[in-house]
């Protein structure tokens, strides 16, 4: 699928304008990252310039609204088309919660040493869960 100079000029800018990478960092947690975008699929479609397929993912519902408005200023600015689909809503972490402590406490009871507990930037289930049940205390246990 051939596209015109024009065409392609803009599909280009497009793309160079979407944000990706890491896009803000969490202030509370050194190292962990607030939101992100991952520019997942570019494809060229016959009859139309392009698409462009993005993973955003934030911690908290305004991280995630952050990115998705840059991406729909560009959007705008080219008059291209958005769909935004679901995915993964934010999860911050909470280090004060009652349930990680007592994780903490249990495993340290168990095991004689403390586990590592850290965040990580990802999209898990424990975010749909407190998006439906707010107030909900959630951790997650990696397999090592």
């Amino acid at each position: 699928h051939a596209l015109s100079v024009a065409s392609s000029d803009t599909f280009i800018q497009i793309l160079q304008a979407i944000p990706t990478g890491i896009c803000e960092m969490t202030p509370e947690i050194p190292g962990l990252v607030e939101a992100s975008c991952n520019m997942a699929i570019i494809e060229l479609l016959p009859g139309s310039v392009g698409k462009v397929t993005c993973s955003v993912r934030g911690t908290t519902p305004e991280a995630l609204n952050d990115v998705t408005a840059s991406i729909l200023g560009v959007a705008r600015l080219t008059n291209s088309e958005v769909k935004i689909a679901d995915g993964y809503p934010g999860w911050k972490p909470h280090l004060d919660s009652p349930l990680l402590k007592a994780a903490i406490d249990t495993y340290t009871s168990m095991f004689g040493e403390s586990p590592k507990v850290h965040a990580i930037h990802a999209g898990l289930e424990c975010g749909l869960l407190i998006e439906r049940m707010p107030g909900l205390h959630a951790i997650s246990i990696g397999p090592t």
